[in-house]
């Protein structure tokens, strides 16, 4: 009788814990996307704990967000810059100036999202001989740089390699990139503003006999032209196409890390356990705290990327972060 007694007693006591916990699974809610596995600790004296935790949007899928938005950010930026090849005026001018800071910040914000650290086993290599390869960070963002290595600057109008003979080409620029000095820029953000900024810019893009849209071919920039101004200016509206080309494909790769089931990103961010996260947004803040003390000492290679606006920025969305976590 006692015997049955303590088996009625033990299936009572299971039936209540089965009801507890139904009780707590019931205040989860449905299940979408990426969610947060139970936690499992061993404690003192061998039991198991389980934490269970809500379902939330991963860690990884935010950062992937912010490279999506980087790459249509890049995008936009091409189509501008083309608008304004195709019709040089100052409202299309200015309309890709704006487009290039709307472009280069979210590029800042996606890359402040990967901590130093943390190295692609491709796109970061970098390597001289046989084929000169450049880590893609240095091939999107290389600055400072040397103005008169690509074109005209005061003093010397025939400066760089717009007024050269050299074919232009993404494999001829990504050679002259960084060719005997880190300031020798001719690929990325930087050398493309350059090529857009300035009181006098708009002239550069005019001829009276240049039609943009069937003269920017390379057969067309690396003949002979009847005018030395016609032929500079078919060269720096194919320099144009080709910078924007290599920044939307390069930008591409990085996106393509984070949103493939087998890139690199991806796969790493997805082994993050929620204690993973907080060190890794840990990280992400002393980063960020030290880009505060850069702007704090100064120094003109920084203010470029360090400015206020790119602070506030990263600031917004390291909170924002911060808050999606459990």
């Amino acid at each position: 009788m006692l015997a049955l007694s303590r088996h009625y007693a033990k299936q009572f006591l299971l039936g209540i814990f089965c009801l507890l916990l139904n009780a707590c699974n019931s205040d989860l809610p449905p299940t979408s996307g990426d969610t947060t596995a139970p936690s499992n600790t061993v404690e003192p004296g061998g039991k198991i704990s389980t934490t269970l935790t809500k379902p939330t949007t991963s860690l990884r899928q935010h950062l992937a967000a912010a490279s999506s938005q980087a790459l249509t950010a890049a995008e936009q930026l091409a189509n501008k810059v083309q608008e304004f090849s195709d019709a040089p005026q100052l409202e299309s001018l200015q309309q890709a100036l704006n487009s290039w800071e709307h472009a280069h910040m979210n590029y800042l914000l996606a890359k402040s999202l990967i901590v130093q650290t943390l190295r692609h086993p491709i796109l970061d290599q970098a390597q001289i001989e046989p084929t000169v390869i450049h880590p893609i960070t240095v091939r999107l963002d290389q600055f400072p740089m040397i103005n008169g290595y690509l074109d005209a600057v005061q003093g010397y109008p025939k400066s760089g390699l717009m007024h050269s003979e050299a074919t232009l080409s993404l494999e001829s620029l990504n050679t002259e990139h960084q060719f005997s000095d880190p300031s020798y820029v001719a690929l990325g953000f930087h050398a493309l503003k350059f090529m857009l900024i300035g009181d006098d810019r708009l002239k550069d893009y005019i001829a009276s006999s240049v039609n943009s849209t069937n003269d920017t071919s390379n057969t067309d920039i690396n003949s002979n032209t009847d005018s030395e101004h016609k032929k500079t200016v078919l060269r720096r509206k194919h320099y144009l196409k080709l910078l924007t080309e290599q920044i939307v494909a390069d930008i591409g790769l990085i996106n393509q890390e984070w949103q493939s089931e087998e890139g690199y990103y991806h796969q790493h961010f997805s082994a993050f356990t929620p204690q993973d996260n907080k060190r890794y947004l840990t990280l992400l803040e002393k980063e960020h705290a030290q880009r505060i003390a850069d702007i704090a000492a100064g120094g003109s290679s920084t203010a470029v990327h360090l400015n206020a606006d790119t602070i506030a920025a990263n600031t917004k969305l390291l909170n924002k972060l911060n808050a999606s976590q459990p």
